[in-house]
């Protein structure tokens, strides 16, 4: 038994310092212009967007500081699912042939024993992957069209797009020919996530 006296009566102070208001730490002259040169050739990306969206010191941390941090699962199984289809659609492109379902699902566990996870997350994302990978195969191999563009990069280099005086960039993962004749494309960004209303 331990005596829990002490931690009882301590309990109102504690508890009035967690549901304080946190003081807003200013930021000195000299973090605001380390900040600035970071600022200096940066590209906005959708991915930076969004998450300046949702916390605007989590994009200080990942995004301008780029402080170290272990892959969440998920993102590592995004990573991968990526990675498969890219090869599928490079090797159509290389060998004017669909590859099989089988090169798909074996490129989507070469790139998953590359991430750094746990022996039952990667079990259970090897799991999930196969089971995706072989549900989208079936469903679409009959409308794949072989892609004008793979990992197409916009906004590095030149030219520079701008929006504004903001500098914006990104990666195209897929663009194919909607219409041809029209010279119409369509664009393709792999989403591995939970499917998003029309409201989000």
């Amino acid at each position: 038994e331990v005596d829990t006296s002490a931690f009882e009566q301590s309990a109102n102070a504690v508890l009035t310092k967690l549901l304080h208001a946190p003081i807003h730490q200013t930021q000195t002259i000299e973090e605001n212009e380390w900040l600035s040169g970071l600022l200096e050739n940066f590209v906005l990306t959708p991915t930076t967007l969004n998450t300046y969206l949702e916390c605007a010191y989590k994009f200080k941390l990942n995004t301008l500081v780029k402080v170290p941090r272990a892959k969440e699962d998920y993102l590592a199984f995004g990573t991968a699912i990526h990675k498969a289809l890219e090869m599928l659609f490079r090797s159509f492109i290389e060998k004017n042939n669909i590859p099989s379902k089988e090169f798909v699902i074996s490129e989507f566990e070469k790139s998953l024993h590359r991430e750094i996870m746990t022996q039952d997350e990667e079990k259970a994302r090897l799991n999930q992957g196969r089971k995706v990978l072989s549900a989208y195969y079936d469903e679409y191999t009959s409308q794949f069209a072989k892609p004008v563009f793979l990992e197409k990069f916009l906004g590095y280099g030149w030219p520079r797009i701008y929006l504004d005086d903001i500098r914006i960039g990104g990666r195209i993962d897929k663009i194919e020919w909607a219409d041809d004749a029209h010279k119409t494309v369509t664009v393709v960004d792999y989403k591995t996530g939970q499917p998003k209303t029309r409201g989000e």
